[in-house]
């Protein structure tokens, strides 16, 4: 078999090939290692598949993508209360404290009824924490036959860790009967 003469074009297609293939295997194996850095890089040029699984961690990332990535924010609860009795004084129905410096959502659900016979009565409600308050005042219950749902709800800001929320209820002449439950979740105010 014979083989076709090469040509002038031929020769210089397989001498670029050469070149090019070498030339790039000399570049990788010639830049210093780390010399490669933001100014080198194209904006968009690097991609997800072109990143290595596992290669950036979370404290690679800037602080608000890492808080982002965190995990679900800290929630306190607790259960239903049993039923308690509000009178005319001021007292301390529940406390929860709270375990990690922050700001907090507070939502506390009442479910308050009238003493039988009476016609009804107000409220007043204090979740105290911090220096800070979360209240209804005068918040009306004049349902005899049935239940006022209340909910309380707020924001405490910058709680120290260890801070105690207290929550403190009063009728205003006669006594009512309330359960109540109520979650105090960390937030990102920022």
């Amino acid at each position: 078999m014979k083989f076709p003469r090469p040509t002038l074009s031929g020769i210089l297609a397989v001498l670029a090939l050469c070149l090019v293939v070498s030339g790039t295997a000399y570049a990788a194996g010639a830049l210093p290692k780390n010399s490669v850095g933001a100014k080198q890089i194209k904006p968009n040029a690097v991609r997800s598949s072109d990143i290595k699984n596992g290669a950036v961690k979370l404290q690679d990332l800037h602080s608000s993508v890492a808080t982002a990535f965190s995990g679900p924010p800290v929630a306190y609860a607790t259960g239903q209360s049993t039923i308690q009795f509000v009178g005319g004084t001021k007292q301390s129905f529940d406390t929860l404290e709270i375990d990690q410096a922050g700001d907090y959502l507070i939502t506390n659900n009442l479910r308050v009824f009238p003493k039988v016979g009476n016609p009804g009565d107000n409220l007043y409600c204090d979740i105290l924490g911090g220096g800070q308050a979360i209240s209804i005042v005068n918040h009306g219950v004049d349902m005899p036959a049935g239940v006022a749902q209340v909910t309380m709800h707020g924001i405490l800001s910058d709680l120290p860790a260890g801070t105690v929320l207290d929550f403190q209820c009063r009728a205003s002449t006669n006594e009512v009967t309330m359960t109540h439950d109520w979650t105090a979740v960390q937030v990102d105010l920022q």
